[in-house]
């Protein structure tokens, strides 16, 4: 759980390690204050998974069309929180 704020976004990365392997979840929830990591989705870790770091941070979404039907998506990001956690056998 977060204090939910202005911002359009917030994402939330999972890094976790399996032997040399590193495997990454990116999740963009609304930033409203909580949101739940369902245990099928940490599932898609594989196992054994030794070690997890966890970061949230807050977003600014823009999009901008430009000429030649070409686009870019800006992404402004404030208030990272971070922590590495080992995980239990």
């Amino acid at each position: 759980m977060w204090t939910a704020a202005a911002g359009q976004r917030m994402w939330l990365l999972i890094v976790a390690q399996a032997g040399s392997n590193a495997f990454v979840l990116l999740c963009r929830p609304p930033d409203s204050g909580s949101f739940k990591v369902t245990p099928a989705a940490l599932a898609l870790f594989p196992a054994p998974t030794t070690s997890v770091a966890i970061t949230l941070t807050r977003a600014g979404e823009s999009h901008l069309d430009l000429p030649n039907n070409s686009a870019i998506d800006l992404e402004a990001f404030d208030g990272i929180l971070g922590s590495n956690t080992p995980l239990s056998p």
